[in-house]
């Protein structure tokens, strides 16, 4: 499993293990570099790791300078005083940070002890596809267009299909919608409820604004997502925050409500780096180490397959691109039944056994965020 070692106050994951163990049937693991991640920030070869191999050197250039001016960036502090949501940032942060220290050590001091699993395939009892109605795909399968339309891999082993001259590694048993939000009664109109459904919402922030880098939504659209549809008598919804307090505050007062759910847990992602350092200080206001996971379940819920527990920590060393999170599906196994079906709302990439939702459900799942293996 990618769970290299469980203590009382959580969990330590290898984010790389478990992309790598999504395709071990493949001639394919998960590109290493992916995760070298030192203090501060990324190595400096990790910056522009995938960058177009169409633009010439200048431009190339161009764009490393613009990194390196952003770092002198940080150097000017500014001296302004500290505004209203600033000073609720600082109140959330001192509310968690003892906890989180004290179960990020546990943790680290654990993974040191840990030990290396055999890796085997485990997809032959999964049967979230037989579920749906989409196209079955298959080895070499071309893709002509992906919108709005259910595609599956039933097979126990992971296929390569092409995509616009791309090839993109499908996990056994998964299965995706590539759509936007403004198309999602699609997904509604399935007619299935789903056991546990995660979301990564694109929260609105002033750093996506102005880089532009990906959409953002506002908070009242989150409401429409059809969470009382779609979520099964018993089910859990997981949604990952930013750190501003007014999204947690947002989540677990308005949003959970609407979806008709109650708060069950609060747990934290802690980001570490190769060498067991926190990515980032404490002190840093606007850039803390962690990250929420707000975890809720129906309000009237009778059946409770396992008692989740209020506080917990998730670690990992992160991918060095930009806000992929850590996988959730070996952790929140133990939550749900046994095959229980599974959703991922905003997904960049696929999981055994899982439908996967969004307009870039296949982003990493393209074969350049991989390693081929020339020894077998």
């Amino acid at each position: 499993m990618a769970i290299v070692f469980s203590g009382q106050f959580g969990w330590f994951v290898d984010h790389s293990k478990s992309i790598s163990l999504s395709v071990i049937d493949s001639n394919y693991t998960c590109d290493p570099k992916l995760f070298i991640v030192n203090k501060y920030g990324f190595r400096k070869s990790s910056l522009n790791l995938f960058i177009d191999e169409s633009l010439n050197k200048k431009q190339q250039c161009y764009e490393l300078s613009l990194e390196h001016k952003k770092k002198e960036k940080k150097k000017n502090k500014r001296k302004h005083p500290l505004n209203a949501g600033e000073i609720r940032m600082i109140e959330y942060h001192n509310e968690h940070v003892e906890f989180i220290s004290s179960a990020t050590k546990e943790l680290l001091c654990g993974n040191k002890l840990s030990f290396t699993d055999k890796a085997e395939n485990n997809f032959k009892n999964l049967n979230l596809c037989e579920v749906y109605l989409g196209k079955d795909l298959h080895e070499g399968f071309n893709i002509v267009c992906l919108e709005d339309q259910i595609y599956k891999n039933s097979l126990t082993n992971t296929c390569t299909v092409v995509y616009q001259n791309e090839r993109y590694l499908i996990p056994p048993k998964s299965s995706f919608i590539v759509s936007d939000f403004s198309k999602l009664s699609y997904l509604a109109k399935q007619d299935i409820v789903y056991d546990l459904i995660v979301i990564d919402p694109p929260w609105e922030n002033k750093s996506a604004k102005r880089k532009k880098d990906y959409t953002t939504l506002p908070e009242y659209d989150l409401k429409k997502i059809p969470v009382r549809r779609l979520l099964s008598k018993h089910g859990i919804v997981a949604i990952w925050v930013t750190n501003k307090p007014k999204y947690i505050d947002f989540v677990k007062h308005q949003l959970f409500v609407e979806w008709g759910v109650r708060v069950v847990a609060h747990w934290h992602w802690v980001k570490v780096t190769n060498d067991g350092e926190f990515v980032t200080d404490f002190s840093s206001i606007h850039k803390r180490p962690y990250e929420p996971l707000l975890l809720g379940q129906r309000e009237n819920c009778e059946l409770r397959f396992c008692e989740i527990p209020e506080r917990k920590v998730i670690c990992s060393v992160p991918c060095n691109i930009h806000s992929r999170k850590p996988p959730l599906n070996f952790i929140l196994s133990s939550y749900v039944p046994e095959n229980a079906l599974c959703l991922e709302m905003f997904a960049r990439n696929l999981l055994p056994g899982w439908l996967s939702w969004g307009n870039e459900v296949l982003k990493f799942q393209n074969s350049k965020y991989f390693c081929k293996n020339t020894s077998s």
